[in-house]
């Protein structure tokens, strides 16, 4: 399987780079943007009759191993990260709109400056941690509202809203899912940037 999804990876940085090569910008960046959600991958590995359950399964499982190792370790700063969205959300959203319109191009002229590969590896990683980090915060803050444990210390109301969440992502991947991962991951970073992972929180 690991070495299926690698060539499908393949497939799909060729498919942006000829896009972009032929002047096909808008098409390029949608690839892109779907293949940095995990949605392209899924689709063609599906179209290809691979295991694709069993794929989101185990992507599934290790994302959620990874935010319950950020709720252990910094529980406190991401329920204090996930008041701050709910009570000034402008910060957040502007910064996640800022990480959109922003990193494509950067990202594209580093990649075409051959120089930039380095940094460019090292930004995504950071962008990619500050998404995780901020993921976890956000489906905190929606499941304490939802269930009505705002302000609790527990960190259980986490694990509904992500199960909410990896449930309609898998449903419609291709549509609903992409836009609400995009949407969940760009608040994500928004919110990890603007409160320094829980490091820097704004004052009442």
């Amino acid at each position: 399987m690991r070495w299926e999804t690698l060539g499908v990876v393949q497939e799909i940085a060729q498919g942006v780079n000829h896009h972009w090569r032929s002047g096909r910008r808008t098409e390029a960046v949608a690839l892109l943007l779907r293949f940095l959600s995990g949605h392209e991958i899924a689709r063609r590995l599906a179209q290809e009759n691979q295991d694709y359950w069993g794929w989101l399964l185990r992507v599934t499982a290790l994302m959620l191993l990874a935010h319950t190792f950020l709720l252990a370790i910094w529980g406190r700063r991401v329920r204090a990260a996930a008041l701050v969205l709910g009570r000034r959300p402008l910060g957040p959203i502007l910064y996640g709109l800022l990480v959109l319109l922003l990193v494509p191009p950067f990202s594209w002229g580093l990649y075409r400056s051959g120089v930039g590969i380095p940094p460019l590896l090292t930004g995504w990683g950071i962008l990619y941690g500050a998404a995780l980090w901020g993921k976890t915060a956000l489906l905190y803050g929606v499941g304490s509202r939802l269930l009505r444990q705002s302000g609790s210390p527990k960190l259980w109301p986490f694990y509904p809203a992500y199960g909410l969440y990896a449930a309609l992502v898998a449903w419609d991947p291709l549509s609903l899912g992409a836009a609400l991962f995009l949407v969940v991951n760009l608040l994500g970073i928004g919110l990890a940037l603007r409160t320094g992972f829980g490091w820097r929180l704004p004052s009442n």
